[in-house]
């Protein structure tokens, strides 16, 4: 796994203020294809969330899967193809940052020194997308900046203390619906691997994904509230103004390799 080094939740106030009051919100899979399908919302909401799979109609592999998965497979058309997914999934509950790694960060201006110590800055300039479209009805957008390790860390016990289990990823960014394609490993009772791949075109929501792996989401419910114990300041920064754009800067020192 890649290293995150930063992490932050772009998300209406009332999402941001409840992160940092000690709750994150666990959304089922369902929520998001739902945002898709009926508030078309196709940044923050994906209609094919959890697409494992994109084949021929009459091809062998299908009438494979159709054996192999019965009654949990979903086939969605798509023209001479057809795109697969578990019914099932739609229940599983997953909680999404925007993480970044060393390599989203770019080197701006020399290397100069601080104490004799040399250093470079670097900045990572966020997508304007993550604030426009991406939530509903144009409110203003609100973020939670946090350690990376605290937060998980906290949000992890969290989910312990009430008996269930997270699993952790970054997503990749691998999914062509132009072209057939199937994520290995999927099997019927498998994990839900397939919900750390989406579409190309998501790259830019740099996603660290959550996901409670035991557990189903109440059909009543969108979702479920992880409670966990409150970060101090120095880990996790609130702001409700962040509706323009966002560029984020980091002084890092510099240690050359040696032959």
């Amino acid at each position: 796994m890649v290293q995150v080094l930063y992490c932050m939740k772009i998300a209406k106030p009332r999402w941001a203020k409840s992160l940092r009051d000690g709750t994150a919100w666990f959304g089922s899979v369902e929520s998001y294809i739902q945002k898709a399908q009926k508030d078309h919302n196709d940044e923050q909401g994906d209609a094919f969330e959890g697409v494992f799979a994109r084949v021929g109609r009459f091809s062998n592999v299908l009438i494979n899967c159709m054996k192999k998965f019965g009654n949990d497979l979903e086939i969605i058309p798509d023209g001479e193809y057809c795109l697969l997914r578990r019914k099932s999934i739609r229940k599983a509950c997953v909680f999404c940052m925007y993480g970044l790694t060393p390599q989203d960060f770019l080197p701006i201006g020399e290397l100069y020194y601080i104490d004799g110590v040399k250093v470079c800055d670097f900045q990572h300039t966020v997508s304007q997308k993550m604030f426009e479209g991406f939530l509903d009805d144009k409110e203003k957008a609100a973020s939670v900046c946090a350690s990376i390790g605290h937060l998980n860390e906290a949000i992890s016990k969290g989910a312990s203390d009430v008996g269930y289990t997270i699993r952790r990823q970054e997503l990749k960014y691998d999914l062509d619906f132009t072209r057939e394609f199937m994520i290995a490993g999927i099997e019927p009772g498998s994990p839900y691997e397939e919900l750390f791949h989406k579409q190309k075109r998501f790259s830019y929501q740099h996603e660290l994904r959550s996901l409670l792996s035991n557990v189903d989401c109440p059909p009543s419910q969108d979702g479920i509230p992880i409670q966990y114990k409150k970060l101090e300041k120095d880990s996790l920064f609130y702001d409700e103004s962040n509706d323009v754009g966002m560029i984020i800067q980091m002084t890092c020192s510099i240690k050359e390799k040696t032959s």
